[in-house]
């Protein structure tokens, strides 16, 4: 169960929110004054009160619905009506696309699909480096954050439920072509990382902290850092000397890089402190080189520095925007995600650290790696690359269209007040 999309209601005496399990979404209201909570409407999400007098929410069939409310009495007081069809609704996590402004203006976004392109089906495939396809047989998934084991055989991923939104760690054998569940926790589970040996995967449990299990599913899964107490955190590299390097939460609205130890899970050791988005932090295979993102110029870009010496000098790799850096195997080459292309930028460290003006080797535009979670991976023998497909370019469909429209609605609360009025 989940609470969300908490709204005030008028004199901040009460709000409304929903409540969100596998099954069902009901709106609901707490008291602020007594702590009381109830459900006012069976069937919702995403509420929002009206200054004329109505609660406005989204429905399972994509409608958008009123009520009649009274504040005095906070009880709802008509039948719901539906105002609206053709709602955007997120398949993951339930909520609807649409806002309310004081003077009327309705804003929302149509369509059954999807909004977010990162919440579309898609389709792993493997690419090589002129941007041929090759199908990898993984059906498609609400999957992101794949990770192909060191020594080629597996892919690990972070597959969500279309009706609960809660995602776990699978690992998909090439071999076999089968895929196996290998996290169990209560809540969102996702990054998996490898370890160098390929036997072990750490991943995050949203709110809680970073575990390690085997990957074969053996045993049970270890914290090996609380973040409670941050709340969030999530590794991104495992070193070969079993450190793991790892990007939570910051100052503010920044984002931090630290480097924990294995042999020392209670003293992590910061990399990066500042007040701007550093993430995704990939060590180089001679683990002298720390390639990560950092929005410290204004935008996110690709950045360089020594490892684990972080504050002996730097580079800027990419040169209009980038992020998602993945070495090549052989460490000469740096991948990570343009705009629209997959970029490479040759590299070489003797006698000092030197990168090339990057190059794009392919159109990403189709693949929801592209303003999304799914991220690239780089195959272990340096051939391919994993990228998710997105499903609808694959059924030959227009992914904007599909995806829907932005719709202003004027002077809105004329039309709510003419479908539900006053009884």
């Amino acid at each position: 169960m989940a609470h969300r999309w908490p709204k005030w209601l008028p004199g901040e005496s009460a709000a409304l929110f929903t409540i969100h399990t596998e099954t069902s979404e009901e709106i609901a209201l707490i008291d602020m004054e007594t702590g009381a909570v109830r459900v006012l409407i069976a069937d919702g999400t995403t509420p929002t009160y009206a200054p004329s007098g109505h609660i406005v929410y989204a429905a399972a069939d994509s409608s958008l619905r009123a009520v009649r409310f009274d504040l005095g009495s906070l009880e709802v007081t008509s039948s719901p009506v539906p105002v609206l069809e053709g709602l955007s609704i997120s398949r993951l996590t339930r909520g609807a696309h649409y806002a309310l402004a004081g003077d009327g203006t309705l804003i929302y976004a149509s369509g059954s699909q999807n909004f977010d392109t990162g919440l579309q089906p898609l389709a792993p495939v493997l690419v090589d480096h002129e941007g041929q396809l090759t199908e990898t047989g993984i059906p498609p998934c609400f999957c992101e954050h794949a990770r192909f084991s060191p020594d080629g055989t597996r892919l690990a991923m972070s597959l969500a439920s279309a009706e609960s939104g809660s995602g776990d760690i699978w690992v998909w054998s090439f071999a076999q072509g089968v895929q196996t569940r290998l996290s169990f926790e209560r809540g969102e589970v996702g990054r998996p990382v490898w370890s160098p040996d390929s036997t072990r995967i750490a991943y995050t449990l949203a709110g809680d902290g970073i575990y390690i299990r085997q990957a074969d599913g053996t045993g049970e899964a270890q914290r090996i850092l609380d973040l409670r107490s941050i709340g969030f955190g999530a590794p991104t590299h495992w070193t070969q000397d079993d450190q793991i390097v790892y990007m939570h939460a910051g100052t503010g609205s920044s984002s931090d890089i630290s480097l924990l130890s294995l042999a020392d899970t209670a003293n992590p050791t910061p990399l990066f402190t500042s007040s701007f988005a550093e993430d995704r932090g990939q060590v180089s295979p001679d683990g002298r080189w720390l390639a990560y993102n950092s929005t410290e110029s204004g935008r996110r870009e690709v950045y360089v520095r020594p490892f684990p010496d972080v504050g002996t000098g730097k580079w800027q790799i990419s040169t209009s925007g980038g992020g998602d850096p993945r070495w090549s195997p052989d460490g000469n080459t740096l991948y990570y995600q343009g705009d629209t292309a997959l970029m490479a930028a040759s590299i070489r460290t003797e006698p000092g650290f030197m990168s090339e003006t990057p190059i794009a080797l392919f159109d990403t535009s189709q693949f929801g790696g592209t303003g999304a979670d799914f991220e690239f991976d780089v195959a272990p023998d340096g051939e391919s690359f994993i990228f998710g497909r997105s499903t609808l370019v694959a059924e030959g469909q227009d992914r904007d269209t599909e995806r829907g429209r932005i719709v202003v609605v004027q002077n809105w609360l004329e039309e709510l007040e003419r479908l539900v009025p006053a009884e």
